[in-house]
């Protein structure tokens, strides 16, 4: 792993929506999408703070230095061993979104490498 990537976070944010907390299925899917207006709001929000953000259908898909999403989610990270399909680092405690964007998170994720083949 280059020196870079070891200072890069890739993770995703998955947003509340209408079905929060109800269990998906092919019939109910379009319920768990959040507005495309939060979704915008957040990834404006993560961008002025120097976050990489991208729109998905169900949050957003982002890079951000260690440093910067330690600070914004409060969180410590902690590099794992390096296992394909895993994440690069594991989050010590709960992250904490930034009050500005909290009730419209629900979840958290740091993404593991994509493997090529």
């Amino acid at each position: 792993m280059s020196k870079r990537s070891e200072d890069e976070v890739a993770f995703d944010i998955l947003l509340r929506s209408p079905a929060s907390g109800q269990q998906p299925s092919v019939s109910t899917i379009d319920q768990f999408r959040p507005p495309h207006e939060e979704i915008e709001r957040c990834r404006r929000y993560l961008v002025s703070r120097g976050v990489e953000a991208h729109a998905t259908e169900f949050g957003l898909a982002c890079k951000a230095p260690r440093d910067l999403f330690e600070s914004l989610f409060a969180v410590s990270l902690k590099p794992t061993k390096p296992v394909k399909g895993t994440p690069p680092f594991k989050m010590v405690g709960e992250p904490k979104p930034p009050m500005e964007i909290a009730e419209a998170i629900e979840q958290i994720t740091i993404s593991a490498p994509p493997e090529f083949f």
